[in-house]
């Protein structure tokens, strides 16, 4: 077995910690059932998952689709002429855990980001 690079730990700790969370809160579920699937765009067709992108402000949830998901990063495709702020969080139908965006291209009508890791 490799020994993991040391930048991945951070993120594997993440992991671990959320994994057992979501077995506390959910003891009946099959553990297989609590893992992040990271294929969940391929998987739900070419166009991707819906999303919903929160902002910091008051203002209200905008949909987006989400395409080309890792585990560290996104394509969305947002409404025209939707300014999408720098930072943001990304909640993805069918999943549990929300994360933190942060946009790293802009392009008419879509945007990446990357998934900020918890410090």
């Amino acid at each position: 077995m490799r020994p993991k690079p040391s930048c991945l730990s951070p993120l594997v700790d993440f992991l671990r910690e959320q994994s057992a969370i979501l077995s506390d809160h959910c003891s009946s579920c099959e553990r297989s059932d609590l893992t992040m699937n990271v294929s969940s765009a391929s998987r739900d067709g070419p166009m991707g998952s819906y999303g919903e992108i929160i902002f910091d402000s008051p203002s209200p949830a905008v949909d987006c689709r989400v395409s080309n998901l890792t585990a560290f990063a996104a394509t969305l495709t947002v409404p025209a002429g939707l300014v999408v702020p720098d930072g943001f969080t990304l909640a993805i139908a069918g999943e549990v855990v929300m994360r933190r965006c942060r946009v790293v291209w802009r392009r008419r009508g879509r945007v990446g980001v990357a998934f900020e890791m918890p410090a």
